[in-house]
């Protein structure tokens, strides 16, 4: 998958999960409907145009999410409609975040 813009901010975090792969494939799922989305079992990747979303279940009981993006505002954004959907999707189950910056040159 191919980025459209260069990437200058990256987000990384995690989620403790009963089922993160599950979690990851609803996400992935559904926004394939509108985005350019590839996804396996156990990771994911979403394109935005403005940024993509790499998603990693293969550990048991995290899902790790990585954001990338232009800018620190743009990074943000995205980290919120990520964590958005994951919580809707996260069937009888609290998500907590846990998020760092990467700047990268």
């Amino acid at each position: 998958m191919t980025n459209i813009v260069e990437n200058k901010v990256t987000l990384t975090g995690t989620v403790a999960s009963e089922k993160p792969a599950s979690l990851m494939r609803k996400l992935c799922k559904h926004w394939s409907h509108k985005l350019e989305v590839q996804y396996d079992e156990v990771r994911g990747e979403v394109n935005f145009g403005t940024g993509s979303c790499e998603l990693d279940a293969s550990q048991s009981g995290v899902l790790a999410i990585r954001v990338n993006a232009p800018d620190p505002e743009t990074a943000g954004r995205l980290r919120e409609v990520v964590e958005r959907h994951l919580e809707r999707f996260a069937v009888h189950e609290t998500l907590t975040f846990q998020w760092s910056a990467i700047e990268n040159s």
